[in-house]
């Protein structure tokens, strides 16, 4: 987490999910120069997960409207560079062959 502010782009925004047992420090002034936004996400427990599969399996819970590009496994080292400068990106599903 820590080297993870050198590989965030200018204008870019660096999301830490889960936790991270010790303190994380950055440099101010250059966080601001580059414009970075930080987000933090906290994740889910195994029974969580196994919650939230069991409600899909069950059809109780739509989520077809979140995935909104499509891509077969071989188009993935072409698109993938782009998709954060696409507009109404939410969910990308890789086709696996």
């Amino acid at each position: 987490m820590q080297a993870s502010f050198n590989l965030v782009a200018h204008g870019g925004r660096c999301v830490f999910v889960g936790h991270y047992p010790g303190e994380l420090s950055f440099h101010e002034p250059e966080f601001h120069r580059r414009e970075l936004t930080l987000m933090a996400s906290r994740n889910g427990t195994h029974k969580d997960f196994m919650a939230v599969i069991r409600l899909l399996e069950q059809g109780a819970a739509d989520v077809t409207g979140l995935i909104t590009h499509r891509y077969a496994f071989d188009e993935v080292l072409q698109v993938f560079p782009h998709l954060s400068t696409r507009r109404g990106v939410i969910k990308v599903l890789i086709a696996m062959p």
